[in-house]
């Protein structure tokens, strides 16, 4: 996340046994996302949550958050 007071950002994280979700929303100078990944049989928890901070930083790349 850009370190600028003009982002605001929550989530809710979970974890089950295979599976990694997380909900939240960012806002920026640009506009709101919100955002909701659920990942099943991605490996361990630290791979999961790398895959889902990737998903979040393109989405945030691509509307031009970032």
């Amino acid at each position: 996340m850009p370190t600028s007071r003009t982002y605001r950002w929550g989530s809710k994280t979970g974890s089950n046994r295979g599976v990694i979700n997380d909900v939240g929303f960012i806002e920026s100078p640009t506009g709101t996302m919100v955002i909701a990944l659920y990942s099943l049989k991605l490996g361990d928890r630290v791979t999961g949550e790398c895959a889902l901070s990737e998903i979040t930083r393109t989405a945030m790349q691509v509307t031009g958050m970032i």
